[in-house]
């Protein structure tokens, strides 16, 4: 019997990765007549990405938060056509973040990316995803992206 999932949680960080994740994410919610949740979290909204800086910190937060909102309806738009969703984006800890969206929004499965680390570098910089799949409320579906000369296709 298939699983059918209502409400899928997809955090985006705007790679490539994440993207991919997302495609998956609003197949899951195609495919069970659900809702797509897509959450952004801004952990340091001085980064470069966001654009140009604003007078103070908040300033800097409030702009890298709005400007998270326009990225993921694009992404929407772009990978999840005609599937409803709901844009959330939070301020914090990427991982307690993801996890308190879960839970407040009742999700039936989280689908996210994770970028492979390994080693010494995973224990250095600890891993979002990890975190998240040894704590959810819920299934988690991680998408990991193919190594060079790891089972892709050429």
């Amino acid at each position: 019997m298939a699983r059918s999932f209502k409400k899928v949680l997809c955090p985006i960080d705007f790679s490539a990765d994440s993207l991919t994740a997302l495609d998956y994410a609003a197949d899951f919610a195609r495919q069970g007549n659900g809702q797509l949740i897509l959450l952004h979290v801004v952990d340091n909204p001085m980064t470069d990405f966001y654009g140009p800086r604003g007078a103070t910190f908040y300033a800097e937060v409030e702009h890298a938060m709005e400007k998270s909102r326009q990225l993921l309806a694009d992404a929407a738009r772009t990978h999840a056509a005609e599937v409803p969703y709901e844009i959330v984006v939070k301020h914090g800890n990427p991982y307690e973040e993801i996890i308190d969206c879960a839970t407040g929004q009742q999700v039936d499965l989280i689908v996210m990316s994770t970028h492979g680390r390994t080693g010494p570098q995973r224990l250095i910089i600890g891993s979002v995803a990890e975190k998240v799949v040894r704590t959810a409320p819920c299934p988690v579906f991680t998408v990991r992206q193919p190594q060079a000369g790891r089972g892709e296709r050429t």
